[in-house]
């Protein structure tokens, strides 16, 4: 298309001009509104599934506290029985492990406890101290 000189225009030119430029305008607000409305989906997915995370990460790190607790019965009940020292330093090991949500700090240990002294503990609470066969270690 030509482009005139405004004053070169006639009115209907003029008039299919303004409304081209309009519809334009209107285009480009509604793209931006629909921009901002799935940036804003998309930022309140992120911050729904970052709620869920975090409160998976709460349940289990109060679940492992409760667990911890019942730690202290297995604790109290070796040095009440007069158990080996590493009996109870075991069994204070996973209790540590599980409050600071490492696993990793027991299965070291465990690892060496079971070898050297063929001691391991339960796998669900409260943690009781299993004594293992030769063979089992």
């Amino acid at each position: 298309m030509d482009i005139k000189q405004p004053e070169e225009k006639s009115y209907s030119e003029w008039e299919f001009d303004a409304a081209a430029a309009n519809l334009e305008k209107a285009a480009a607000k509604r793209a931006s509104k629909e921009r901002r409305e799935k940036q804003e989906d998309a930022r309140e997915k992120r911050e729904r599934a970052e709620r869920y995370v975090l409160l998976k990460m709460g349940r289990l790190m109060q679940d492992n506290v409760i667990a911890a607790g019942r730690i202290t019965e297995t604790v109290m009940k070796a040095a009440g029985e007069g158990r080996p020292p590493q009996e109870i330093a075991l069994a204070a090991v996973k209790g540590l492990s599980l409050l600071v949500n490492d696993p990793m700090v027991y299965a070291a240990i465990e690892k060496k406890y079971r070898k050297q002294y063929g001691i391991t503990l339960e796998k669900k609470p409260p943690y009781n101290i299993i004594r293992l066969e030769p063979e089992e270690k």
